[in-house]
């Protein structure tokens, strides 16, 4: 049994340990920490095909072996790598191996370091790039993006004001760079107004920052009792808005936060504290334990 690297084996350590010690610097870390992910270094990963290492060579890949792939898992860990590499080098090597038509277009985008998303329309599935980030259930993603353009005008700054002979009109009051944003419910709406707020959100250092502002930005999109379910007791019985839940989740400190229809208060899981090997079945828990508002009494 030979336990020591081969010569290429350490040059692909020795390739990536420089890689990340030169992209992956704790201040880098520390700077994407709120999102866990570090765009710049992605794209270099991308951009040398590192996620298709373990992709078959037919498949154009790379064919590299378990071990080796473990070689290159060790710096990721090592420098707190900001990046999904190992779970590309995983899926990719999947879609290589089934070889169908869909497994190859999905194995093109994750080799592009792209989102993406799906969506059945008419029977056939259909794969939409997704740069944006938002999505909602109707009509179609393209739908969506050829929507958006009747909204370039929107800003987070405020409309300067405007001469007209004598007169000098200003914009009543803050805001007024948002004039023309949908405020329905609908789904073409919901997805502009996620756009240009998720789009314009102030930058956060940290997880607990950006927790603040998701939950900031996702309560404009409350939907009013009777909106969806339509109106009559038999239908909104026991309800108080027709957004049940709202949640957020921290995919890097690995938590899940959540408020209710019933009571604004924020609550977590910590899935890092979750021993879910000692699970024997699924495990429900209530939304609330309490169907009421926690209120603070500050009365002097």
């Amino acid at each position: 049994m030979i336990l020591e690297l081969s010569e290429q084996q350490l040059l692909l350590q020795e390739t990536f340990a420089k890689l990340f010690a030169r992209e992956s610097t704790p201040l880098r870390v520390r700077a994407v920490q709120s999102t866990g992910f570090d765009a710049e270094l992605w794209n270099r990963l991308v951009e040398m095909q590192a996620p298709l290492m373990r992709t078959p060579e037919e498949a154009g890949g790379g064919s590299m072996s378990l071990f080796d792939a473990l070689v290159v898992a060790e710096q990721v860990g090592r420098h707190l790598a900001s990046v999904p590499l190992i779970e590309s080098l995983v899926t990719s090597r999947l879609l290589g191996l089934l070889g169908s038509s869909i497994a190859r277009e999905w194995l093109e985008r994750t080799a592009s370091g792209k989102a993406i998303v799906i969506e059945y329309l008419k029977g056939q599935m259909t794969i939409f790039d997704a740069p944006l980030g938002v999505i909602t259930n109707a009509p179609s993603y393209d739908w969506h993006e050829t929507n958006l353009r009747n909204y370039i005008n929107l800003s987070p700054v405020g409309l300067p004001g405007k001469d007209i002979g004598d007169l000098n009109f200003k914009p009543l009051g803050g805001g007024s760079g948002m004039i023309g944003l949908p405020g329905d419910f609908t789904p073409p709406s919901r997805f502009v107004r996620a756009v240009a707020f998720s789009k314009t959100a102030r930058p956060t250092p940290t997880g607990g920052e950006t927790i603040y502002e998701i939950f900031r930005i996702l309560d404009n999109f409350n939907v009013p009792l009777g909106a969806s379910e339509g109106t009559g007791e038999d239908k909104t019985q026991g309800m108080r808005s027709s957004t049940i839940w709202t949640s957020a989740s921290d995919t890097n400190d690995k938590v899940f936060y959540y408020h209710t229809q019933h009571n604004r208060r924020v609550r977590m899981v910590d899935l890092k504290r979750i021993d879910f090997s000692s699970f024997t079945d699924i495990k429900r828990l209530p939304l609330d334990k309490v169907k009421a508002q926690d209120i603070e009494d500050v009365t002097p």
